[in-house]
């Protein structure tokens, strides 16, 4: 019986009552039935089922041990033909990525890499690149 059930669940068939009470039973973990998406009589696009994000908000984690973000900082989301970029306009770096999350990464570690550049070579900065440093210092520090 578990298999014909775990047929059906693998299907995406309802259970009636005491198949569902059969399965649980067996220890399996039974969710009521979705309605089918896209919605019978409409055409299926990948825009379509794609995850709404907020074009702007504030990042407050960057993926590096080494740094800690003291302040969080706006980053601005945007998309151009199939690539979503994603801005910190105060540090003036952009990360590229075919989704949210990887654009978010590419950010993360363009930020870190400017950080522990422009540490590096505090003494030889010119006075937009001393700005930058201090926005940098304002909102991350080292661990």
């Amino acid at each position: 019986m578990v298999t014909f059930i775990k047929e059906k669940i693998k299907q995406s068939q309802p259970l009636d009552e005491e198949e569902q009470a059969r399965a649980a039973g067996d220890g399996l973990l039974v969710f009521p039935s979705l309605p089918a998406w896209p919605p019978p009589g409409t055409k299926s696009s990948a825009s379509a089922l794609r995850p709404v994000f907020p074009s702007r908000f504030l990042l407050a984690a960057l993926r590096d041990a080494r740094l800690r973000v003291r302040a969080p900082f706006g980053v601005a989301l945007s998309t151009e033909n199939d690539d979503v970029i994603a801005e910190a306009p105060e540090f003036n770096e952009f990360g590229f990525g075919k989704n949210s999350s990887d654009a978010l990464a590419d950010l993360q570690r363009a930020i870190t890499e400017l950080y522990l550049t422009l540490e590096k070579e505090e003494g030889r900065l010119g006075p937009d690149l001393l700005q930058t440093w201090q926005r940098l210092q304002d909102h991350i520090a080292k661990r």
